[in-house]
């Protein structure tokens, strides 16, 4: 009977340090899959923060090329404004000017129908005040 408790005591203590082993196995590969998951965090981290800063980047880039744009877009609206002021006021000018050598015309005319410079003045807008 001593052989049996003998041997019922080595196989409890193998049987324990399989155990032992099993568990010790099984808490390293959970301690190694851990940092692996860490690690992957951390790589999945550092790509959004590299995403993100490059989004930034961009967002800032395109709000300066709006700037610009906005700009450049008043200034020629103002270059457009004050040519379009002088090409009215030239029209004016012409017109005014059109409107004289028009009323030279018709004064040459009335000067061609008549037989004399005061009789043309007789005729004309100009002599009838």
């Amino acid at each position: 009977m001593r052989f049996e408790s003998e041997q019922v005591r080595l196989a409890s203590e193998y049987s324990n340090q399989q155990y032992e082993t099993a568990r010790r196995t099984m808490l390293i590969f959970l301690f190694m899959a851990g940092l692996l998951a860490t690690a992957i965090a951390m790589v999945a981290t550092r790509k959004a923060a590299r995403l993100l800063t490059s989004e930034i980047c961009l967002q800032n880039e395109l709000h300066k090329l709006n700037t610009e744009l906005e700009q450049r877009v008043a200034q020629r609206t103002t270059e457009a404004m004050s040519t379009q002021n002088q090409l009215q006021s030239s029209l004016a000018e012409l017109q005014g000017y059109t409107s004289r050598v028009e009323t030279v015309n018709q004064f040459v005319e009335l000067l061609q129908s008549c037989l004399t410079l005061k009789e043309a003045y007789k005729q004309s807008a100009w002599g009838s005040g």
